[in-house]
This record gives structure tokens, sequence and C-alpha cells, in this order.
């Protein structure tokens, strides 16, 4: 019988009596995104159809897509990318490209007006995304952070990533995730 966490939630599944540990018991904190059950519930309100999958804590696309058997083109990559002009930061992005692919700096930094870009300093992305190292979302959660995502991503009839957290992540249907999201797209994967 399924369990909360590996049940279609979109359909009103209900999980059985032998239901797994509640998620927060089983990463430690540290590994929690503050933003990953206010993400679920959205999707619960607003009818999205996805499933939550756990597996083992991983903060490589890699890896993770490896362990949630999900192809690396349908993956999320997810990074926290800095643009400047000169020495001024202009804006904060969470840049996202399919997983067997890499994030164009200079594509992302032309798209928002930069003369530069680059990766954003690890505590200074935990403290923007509200995730840790490896687990950002790719959503916009903050007014100061902007999304971009490379259209090669949303060719999928369904994509995955880590749900905020290093051992959950979640498949959802593109189109669902386009509605929630509202990405800018462009051109950023090499």
């Amino acid at each position: 019988m399924p369990t909360l966490l590996d049940t279609d939630r979109s359909r009103g599944e209900t999980p059985g009596a032998s239901a797994a540990p509640a998620p927060e018991a089983t990463a430690p904190a540290a590994e929690h995104s503050r933003d990953w059950p206010r993400l679920l519930t959205t999707f619960d309100l607003r009818g999205a159809r996805y499933r939550v999958i756990p597996h083992a804590p991983e903060d490589r696309v890699e890896e993770a897509g490896r362990l949630r058997d999900s192809p690396l083109g349908q993956s999320a990559r997810c990074h926290m990318v800095r643009v400047r002009r000169g020495r001024r930061v202009i804006r904060d992005v969470v840049a996202v490209v399919p997983g067997d692919r890499t994030v164009d700096l200079v594509a992302v930094a032309r798209l928002f007006g930069g003369t530069a870009a680059s990766f954003t300093p690890p505590e200074e992305a935990e403290r923007l995304s509200g995730t840790p190292r490896g687990a950002v979302l790719p959503f916009a959660c903050g007014p100061e952070l902007e999304l971009v995502v490379a259209p090669a991503l949303l060719e999928h009839e369904e994509i995955y990533f880590t749900a905020g957290r290093l051992d959950l992540s979640v498949a959802i249907r593109t189109e669902d995730y386009k509605v929630l999201a509202r990405p800018r797209m462009a051109p950023i994967a090499d």
C-alpha cells in the first residue's frame, strides 16, 4: 500500500496505514529548505500533478538522477548566479538548465544587462535560496531572486528536481511547473 511519500498527491489518494516516517525525520534540519513544505502545499492547492520521490541524500544532479531513476535531460540543474555590472551586483538569479548541460554564465550576464556573472558564493546562495547546497529549487523563492530556465528542460512532459532537500525529489508535469513558476525562458545552457 502506498505511503504519503510515494502517492500521487494530486489525485487525492490516501496513504495506507503503514505510512512512512514524516519527511522531517528523514534528513537533518541543515539539509532542509525553509520553503519545501510550502512548495508541496502550493502544489496541492493549485492542483499540480506531481510525485515526491524519497532517496538517499545527494547534492549532485547526476547522482540524484540515478537514485530517482530520472533522465538527466529531464532533471533540473539549478544554480544561484550573481550578475554584476562592473563591481556592482545588479541581480541574483536562479538559473535552471537540463542536468546534462551547464549554465552559460556569459548568456546569463547578457540577459540581465550585466558585464559578468559568477556562481553565488555558497553561504550567500544558501541564504538567498533558503536551501542547502545541491538542493536549490527551480523557483524564485523571494523578491530578490529572478528565475530563468533553459527552454530545453521544458521540452519534456515531466521534469525532476530536488525538493529543497537533499533526500527528496519531485517529478512534476512540465505544464504545471510553468504555470506555478512562471519562469523567464532563455537560452542559458551550454
